[in-house]
């Protein structure tokens, strides 16, 4: 991940900053954010109905469609759905 610094400008003159202006700068923010992102899981098994149970870097479990990557391996995950292989590379996890 890349971090992110965020730097306020100074306000209008004759103004201060206010709540308001803080949560239009946060909203902002979060419309920069991808809203499906593509993920890096872990193949734990695959299912009769055509999806796999896979493995979230932080450990949760959820369901995605296909079954193109075998058991064990790394996968890209995005939109509910296996998109392919991913390289095996360590991964880190920076929670907000």
């Amino acid at each position: 991940m890349i971090p992110v610094i965020v730097k306020l400008c100074e306000p209008p003159p004759g103004r201060a900053w206010g709540l308001e202006d803080n949560y239009s700068i946060f909203r902002e923010f979060i419309g920069l954010l991808p809203k499906d992102p593509l993920l890096i899981i872990t193949i734990f098994e695959h299912n009769a109905d055509g999806t796999s149970t896979v493995e979230l870097p932080n450990g949760c479990l959820i369901k995605a469609c296909g079954q193109s990557v075998s058991l064990d391996s790394q996968a890209f995950v995005q939109f509910g759905q296996i998109q392919g292989e991913a390289p095996e590379l360590s991964v880190e996890v920076i929670e907000i």
